[in-house]
């Protein structure tokens, strides 16, 4: 790849991305994050390193992961960008689930909950909940993991028939382990 522009890099590496070649795209990510760093674009550098860090996570580099996400919420932040700012909180709770560092990985999740249920985002609230809840079931605290599930699936618009079903069941458990109506 012989051009410094960073829009053609980036969508190159889409392109690898899409391809399933998970580390060029995330290098070719990352070149664009540093073109567009040294062309003092901090938001869109700071979204290609997150693309960066999701192809790394696909890749099975969470290690690599987490150092491309690292930071960038703090970018969006400033920006007043609470949407991408917990989507970059997010990707680093990936990365460090992956890595098995369960605690961080929840107190960043949390973080990113509490951010899209403040902007209204119920399907990116509905997928960290679910997260969370995997956290949990592994962790071996059932009741926490069955009501953060049982709230994601609530705010769901439209659960599939799959998820009506589970919400069904957990309603049932839920209601017969605390006897309510």
């Amino acid at each position: 790849m012989t051009s410094l522009d960073p829009a053609i890099i980036a969508e190159e590496a889409k392109r690898l991305y899409a391809q399933k070649q998970y580390h060029d795209a995330a290098q070719s990510f990352s070149q664009a994050a540093k073109l567009l760093t040294q062309n003092h674009d901090n938001l869109l550098s700071a979204e290609m390193s997150n693309n960066e860090s999701v192809a790394w996570l696909q890749g099975g580099m969470p290690r690599e992961a987490y150092n491309a996400a690292k930071g960038t919420d703090k970018v969006f932040e400033d920006a007043k960008d609470i949407k991408r700012q917990a989507i970059a909180i997010s990707n680093q709770a990936a990365a460090l689930t992956a890595l098995k560092q369960k605690e961080e990985a929840l107190a960043l999740y949390n973080t990113a909950y509490q951010l899209f249920d403040e902007i209204g985002e119920k399907d990116m609230r509905s997928y960290i909940s679910r997260a969370i809840a995997e956290i949990n079931f592994g962790q071996g605290n059932f009741s926490n993991s069955a009501l953060k599930m049982l709230g994601s699936l609530e705010s769901k618009e439209q659960p599939s028939l799959r998820e009506r079903i589970l919400l069904s069941l957990l309603r049932f458990f839920y209601r017969r382990i605390y006897r309510t109506k």
